[in-house]
């Protein structure tokens, strides 16, 4: 999955934070962030889906056009698995974005 920078950024500004107060928000290195941002730096799976409860956007905004659509085979179980190392698996915002991940794959 290839995130797109450009809507990264701009959910960041419509929400009206600067990268310092979003890696702050996120508990992150501000330049963590800006690499993130200018793609210098992978995003972790733990790091996208605080970024996408800050910035409250759907994955799908903030990955590239096409992106979500690709086979995700075993991604649902290994997201599963980090929602439930991070004690997240049982939180409705979650279960909604495994259920729907679920449903691309059908």
């Amino acid at each position: 999955m290839q995130l797109n920078l450009q809507k990264l950024k701009l959910a960041r500004q419509m929400k009206g934070l600067t990268i310092e107060e979003t890696a702050e928000k996120v508990h992150m290195n501000v330049h963590a962030l800006w690499r993130i941002e200018n793609g210098h730096s992978q995003l972790k799976v733990q790091t996208f889906l605080k970024l996408m409860d800050v910035l409250e956007q759907p994955f799908t905004f903030l990955v590239k056009e096409n992106q979500c659509f690709e086979p995700i085979g075993n991604k649902i179980d290994e997201l599963k698995k980090i929602l439930q190392s991070e004690s997240l698996i049982q939180e409705s915002k979650y279960q909604v974005l495994l259920h729907a991940l679920e449903n691309l794959e059908k």
